[in-house]
């Protein structure tokens, strides 16, 4: 008989219900916890999974405090706020084994507070990986065998009225390093970046509008954009030696023009994935194979610190600035 999984999801607002919807298509048998101190998102999330039909042998708890996790769990899905996840995750490793672990971006508000989570996951060994979930789609992940090995590559992508950069840019940033098969940072620069005087939809922090730019050691570009105007779709451009392909999530098409040789031009389907689709079979590859298409979080934190320094550099502060709180999530 299989063993059976213990999985958590710390944090069932918007995205965490999302994960938990996910394990409900788990096919292995598991006890699922959901972790929430407020009340409607709990009833939320427990809607969100009544939703998927039930599979066998999942049993789903909900709780409103971590006392009520088990002593060993197989993965833990931290999907706090920014501002609490650096606590949140000393307190659910504090006396349990955590075997795996998957963190929710936007990582941590501090620069000091990534060296204190990466000597805890590294004293603990315990791999983790960054939700950045793009490149475990299908057409991410073709797109990036399409044009890997060419380049420098330039990225223009433009953000938009519901997530504008703060929000969006770790996930631009992420896709620039994935396409152009690099997990090495950029450089970017905060110069242009504003706060925005639009309200942000997470309660008690700040969104940027304006333009990020940022530059690979390869010469790869980036060019970030937020359209606070705009309605709420994400477009990528990418430009390569041989052609222009622009990525269109609202409309999921992708298209392609050549102009290398006769000009011509192709458009193909682009669906998106959502993360309700996404977390069962993450689990899964988690918890059998030791593997994850998300980025480590050795690999994400180096692009979270240099979001964070261009952050800090538009709020007048150092980019160096190790225990300033950048309100971001």
């Amino acid at each position: 008989m299989a063993r059976r999984w213990t999985i958590a999801v710390i944090g069932c607002g918007n995205i965490g219900s999302r994960h938990l919807q996910g394990l409900a298509r788990l096919q292995h048998p598991s006890d699922i916890y959901g972790i929430e101190p407020i009340e409607a998102h709990l009833t939320q999330a427990k809607g969100r999974v009544d939703e998927i039909p039930p599979q066998e042998n999942l049993s789903f708890k909900y709780h409103a405090t971590l006392d009520a996790l088990p002593p060993s769990i197989d993965l833990a899905v931290v999907v706090t706020g920014a501002s609490t996840r650096r606590d949140a995750l000393h307190a659910v490793l504090a006396g349990r084994t955590v075997r795996a672990l998957i963190l929710e971006k936007f990582l941590f508000q501090r620069l000091v507070d990534y060296d204190d989570v990466e000597r805890l996951l590294t004293s603990r060994g315990i791999p983790t990986w960054v939700n950045t979930p793009r490149r475990a789609w299908p057409g991410y992940q073709a797109l990036q065998k399409r044009i890997l090995g060419q380049g420098p590559f330039t990225l223009l992508a433009d953000g938009d009225g519901r997530n504008r950069l703060a929000t969006s840019v770790i996930h631009f940033v992420d896709m620039g390093s994935f396409l152009f098969g690099s997990d090495l940072p950029f450089e970017l620069d905060g110069s242009q970046l504003r706060v925005s005087d639009k309200e942000s939809r997470h309660s008690g922090v700040i969104e940027f509008d304006g333009v990020m730019t940022g530059r690979s050691e390869k010469g790869d570009c980036l060019v970030l954009r937020s359209r606070p105007n705009s309605e709420p779709d994400r477009l990528m451009t990418i430009m390569t030696d041989t052609e222009l392909i622009t990525i269109d999530e609202g409309d999921q098409k992708v298209r392609f023009e050549k102009a290398e040789g006769p000009y011509s031009v192709t458009q193909s389907e682009f669906p998106i994935v959502f993360q309700s689709s996404l977390t069962g079979t993450m689990a899964r590859n988690i918890i059998d194979y030791g593997r994850c298409e998300l980025p480590t979080f050795a690999a994400s934190a180096r692009l979270h610190r240099e979001c964070l320094k261009a952050f800090l550099q538009a709020l007048g502060q150092s980019r160096d600035n190790a225990t300033y709180v950048c309100a971001v999530t």
